[in-house]
């Protein structure tokens, strides 16, 4: 999503990345037109910085530094890296060679600076007694019922969201013509062989994925795209759409609202859960509770709403903020050089 928002393309796909294991190649390595086309970037600029690993970033840096035939990072290709250490915690081994800026101007929650300062104060696991207030004011005045079909749910367990799916997608209003609601089953697969169920508890597939046995597939339900196939059409990893129409049991319409355009595409049925990193919603509902099991996931799901109108709290129990420490002392490192390399870049001004 952040890619495509910027007019930007995937790491794997432009460099013709390909991965075995931690082992990286690039088709600019044996073939003439892919390196030409690549010699000819002048400029690179990578979001999300914190879902690259270490491995794939000094990657990428050898490559172009290769393509430019120099030992300079990246080739000597002026390079801006972006993200949030509070989504996503800082990778080892980052190279240390980027000085950093910080920016201070919300975009989402632009119209609404209260709620951005409490989402500042979640980040890094501080929540004073008026944002307190605040947030247990909106328990009060939140209700299931009240944005049931236009909300999104966020919720720490499989169990919650499968409930909560089952019972939107049952109370979604149907036509006569319609196929739905229907019950789609997992099939587990191993090598491209269909695994029995005797097989599927031996190899304790449900302790490797956190995909669901079965989900209830219905006219008008939501969906999300999961990879970047159709990226030039402006559908990625990430983007929302509607189900529009059950063909048979094994194909789907589903309907994707573009800057440009309504696309239909017709996909066979998959389940999988999503990252919610990057994605903006018109109004979300979320439960801060015990399900919350990784530093950051309360600041990440309430950040996801542009506004505190356009948010509902079911519940929130306030032991369970979490902050990852290291990415405070990160946060202090950075501020720490960026403040110095300011005053430096000041005083050589000055002189």
């Amino acid at each position: 999503v952040a890619a495509q928002n910027v007019g930007g393309k995937m790491i794997h796909s432009t460099l013709k990345i390909k991965q075995t294991g931690d082992y990286y190649t690039s088709l600019s390595q044996y073939d003439p037109t892919t390196k030409n086309n690549l010699s000819k970037i002048q400029a690179i600029i990578i979001e999300e910085i914190s879902m690259v690993s270490a491995n794939l970033f000094t990657f990428i840096s050898n490559l172009f530094a290769s393509i430019h035939q120099n030992s300079k990072i990246f080739g000597g290709i002026p390079t801006l890296i972006m993200g949030d250490l509070a989504q996503l915690p800082p990778i080892d081994g980052l190279p240390r060679l980027f000085f950093p800026l910080f920016l201070h101007q919300p975009q989402r929650q632009r119209d609404d600076p209260t709620f951005f300062k409490i989402l500042q104060e979640l980040r890094f696991g501080h929540l004073t007694e008026p944002s307190k207030n605040l947030i247990k004011n909106k328990i009060n005045s939140s209700s299931i019922t009240q944005n049931t079909i236009n909300s999104t749910y966020l919720v720490g367990l499989r169990q919650s969201s499968n409930s909560i799916n089952e019972i939107l997608c049952k109370n979604l209003p149907l036509n006569h013509e319609s196929l739905g609601p229907i019950i789609s089953l997992s099939i587990d697969t191993l090598n491209h062989t269909t695994l029995t169920t005797t097989q599927q508890n031996s190899l304790h597939f449900n302790h490797h994925t956190n995909l669901p046995e079965q989900i209830t597939l219905q006219e008008s339900a939501r969906v999300i795209y999961l990879n970047n196939k159709l990226f030039e059409h402006e559908i990625c990893n990430g983007t929302v759409g509607i189900i529009t129409k059950i063909i048979n049991t094994e194909n789907i319409e589903v309907t994707f609202s573009t800057s440009t355009t309504l696309t239909r595409i017709v996909v066979q049925k998959e389940t999988s859960y999503f990252n919610i990193n990057g994605l903006t919603l018109p109004h979300a509902t979320v439960s801060i509770d015990q399900g919350i099991f990784a530093p950051e996931q309360a600041y990440v799901a309430m950040s996801r709403a542009t506004s505190w109108n356009n948010l509902d709290i079911l519940s929130f129990e306030f032991d369970t903020v979490k902050t990852d420490h290291t990415v405070i002392s990160e946060y202090a490192r950075l501020a720490e050089l960026n403040r110095k390399g300011l005053n430096q870049l000041t005083s050589n001004h000055q002189n």
